[in-house]
């Protein structure tokens, strides 16, 4: 079954990470760029840092951040991150000494008589004054000038009361960023750190690339295309590797050889090829197109042999097998995950006509979000009607919030009159919040967590850079999503306790997990309490 409905239009649509926001020039030394001489990674080695970057990121907050508001004042700011700066060197706030205060309240001072913000550039004259201590010398080293830096970035966002805003180093944004599109050119291997601190092979896929190419588990990689991976973190390596245009990779292997001491030396020839990340599992399963397996990977349950056409026995509260409940998860909101559910919704409504489920299972438990367009897309696949699916309120160019309501209404497979009960628990985050508040506020599902609440993600972000990549990037929340029925779902500590007291998504029926349900399920991955409340709950309703 399938039906065709009006197209809304969609006031706002913000993916949750991309590049933005090139600032001005800068005198730095990093430029992002690499010749044959380089480390194959990128290294930001810094003789020297202008803190009057500073004054970028305060701008960008100040007017992109929904954060920064009429309690928060750039005087305020600028004592937080001296409090950082001494933090970081381990000295009490107390004990800071008087000489640093004075610079940042006469430049306070300065600032509130000209009725401007306060120049952060003041922190050059903090640490100018710092490294003139033997105490702090070292501070002049690139890699502790690094750390410094990051302090003072950390502590303008720490003072903003963000808590889903964060810094990227230089260095990791320059090697390279993975996007939210599910799809990334690789090899088929995963790597770690060894105890010789070089990038190591962990695991290699069957009939993947790399397996082809001979690379076997343990090989130490110290090159790529001449290039040594000696400095290279484990993180900045793989990052690396998935940006790097050219897919015909020369890679440099050391192997131990057993028995001695000595290692083989040698170079292999490897070609990436597109690998596309598991967006969703379903059951019963079906085949992916292009060869890429079925959907029955990553099912949390055993379920049959062959999984493609099998009932899976899911059983009720009272033991019973249930066999006409179609069952998904849905591990992230990527682009891959969008043109893998509409598909295999298609493939499941050819095989069996998706009005014979009698009743819908959707698992977004561990799904941490990820873009606004494909979690839309995913609601409208379920949601029939042209209802609210978030209310999204930004900060314009004015400084002044808006609500930017959030519709959409393209194609919907599944009928009106089939329960539908979602899965969360306390790591469910962003576009899984979004999509199953959606359902739930249009009476279209109910939430079922063995958590009392789903992490509480409620804000939009999008990456910022500073100095063009120079000295790194910030990820800022530039914008608030509610509920349709209006409920702002952000975790946060109301009466600075140190504890959350609210946000997140309560559900509908709270099914805690005792420690004999833990154990239960290490054992038989198929008893699962929260599946159970929710077939149980299917049944209910269709008895009604």
């Amino acid at each position: 079954m399938k039906k065709w409905v009006i197209f809304l239009t969609v006031f706002a649509l913000i993916a949750t990470a991309c590049a933005s926001g090139a600032t001005t020039d800068t005198t730095s030394t990093v430029d992002g760029s690499q010749s044959s001489d380089d480390p194959f990674c990128i290294q930001v080695e810094r003789t020297r840092v202008d803190f009057g970057v500073a004054n970028d990121l305060h701008l960008l907050l100040n007017q992109r951040s929904v954060f920064y508001d009429d309690n928060v004042s750039a005087d305020y700011i600028l004592n937080e991150v001296l409090e950082e700066m001494f933090g970081y060197l381990s000295v009490y706030s107390s004990d800071i000494p008087q000489w640093a205060r004075d610079i940042v309240d006469e430049e306070i001072e300065r600032a509130r008589e000209s009725n401007s913000d306060p120049d952060f550039s003041v922190l050059n004259d903090v640490y100018s004054e710092l490294v003139k201590d033997p105490r702090y010398s070292d501070l002049s080293d690139p890699s502790r000038l690094e750390e410094f830096l990051v302090v003072v970035f950390e502590g303008i966002i720490e003072a903003l009361g963000d808590p889903f805003s964060s810094y990227m180093k230089a260095e990791h944004w320059l090697t390279g960023f993975a996007d939210n599109s599910g799809r990334y050119q690789g090899v088929g291997m995963g790597t770690t750190m060894n105890s010789r601190g070089e990038i190591s092979i962990s695991f290699v896929e069957d009939g993947a690339p790399a397996s082809k190419a001979g690379l076997k588990l343990g090989d130490a990689i110290t090159k790529i295309n001449g290039l040594s991976t000696e400095s290279c973190t484990n993180q900045q390596f793989i990052l690396r590797v998935r940006s790097l245009q050219d897919p015909k990779l020369t890679l440099e292997i050391a192997r131990e050889v057993p028995g001695s001491a000595e290692r083989d030396v040698f170079t292999i020839k490897v070609e990436k090829a597109e690998v596309k990340q598991l967006g969703i599992s379903t059951y019963p399963a079906v085949e992916l197109p292009n060869n890429r397996g079925t959907t029955l990977e990553g099912v949390p349950y055993r379920c049959g042999t062959r999984g493609i056409g099998l009932p899976c026995p899911f059983e009720d509260v009272d033991g019973d097998g249930v066999s006409d409940t179609l069952y998904v998860k849905i591990h992230e909101f990527s682009d891959q995950m969008r043109v893998d559910l509409e598909y295999a919704l298609q493939k499941l409504d050819e095989e069996y006509g998706l009005d014979s489920f009698k009743g819908i299972v959707v698992d977004v438990r561990d799904n941490p979000g990820g873009l606004v367009s494909a979690t839309m897309d995913a609601v409208d696949y379920f949601l029939s009607t042209s209802d609210v699916i978030f209310i999204q309120r930004d900060k314009g160019a004015s400084g002044e919030p808006v609500s930017v309501y959030m519709r959409q209404n393209k194609v919907t497979y599944i009928s009106p009159d089939t329960p539908i009960v979602v899965l969360m628990n306390d790591q469910s985050a962003s576009g899984s919040e979004v999509f199953a508040a959606a359902m739930r506020d249009n009476n279209r599902a109910t939430i079922v967590n063995d958590s009392e609440r789903s992490r509480g993600k409620g804000t939009v972000n999008m990456w910022f850079t500073l100095k063009r990549g120079e000295y790194g990037a910030v990820y800022v929340s530039i914008g608030m999503w509610l509920t349709p029925k209006g409920e702002f779902i952000e975790t946060r500590d109301e009466d600075n306790d140190g504890y959350d007291e609210l946000g997140g998504l309560k559900p509908d029926i709270h099914v805690p997990w005792t420690d004999s349900d833990y154990a239960k399920n290490n054992r038989d991955v198929n008893y699962d309490p929260t599946l159970t409340a929710a077939l149980d709950q299917l049944a209910k309703e269709l008895a009604e």
